[in-house]
């Protein structure tokens, strides 16, 4: 039996490439759905927290929270680091 050819091999793994490829994205649009956090009612936020940004304030190195709906600055965090799940102001 004759052994084949380099450019054969590289067209079989190119297709076997290509196939794999194709059957995942065909997976994933057949199975599209939205992502969940289960367990369900146990206390913690899924996403991020509405009407309220954060800013950071350079002057004392601090992130301070804001109300969007009045602008009123509600809280600031005593540690350098921001808020977690709450959008960043520009």
């Amino acid at each position: 039996m004759p052994i084949p050819s380099s450019d054969i091999w590289l067209n079989m793994i190119v297709r076997i490439v290509v196939f794999t490829r194709f059957k995942i994205a065909a997976y994933a649009l057949n199975h599209s759905c939205m992502a969940t956090n289960p367990p369900k009612g146990d206390g913690h936020r899924n996403g991020a927290v509405r009407d309220r940004s954060q800013v950071y304030n350079p002057q004392n190195d601090k992130w301070t929270k804001r109300d969007l709906n009045n602008g009123q600055f509600m809280d600031q965090k005593a540690n350098g680091t921001p808020f977690k799940g709450v959008r960043k102001e520009k």
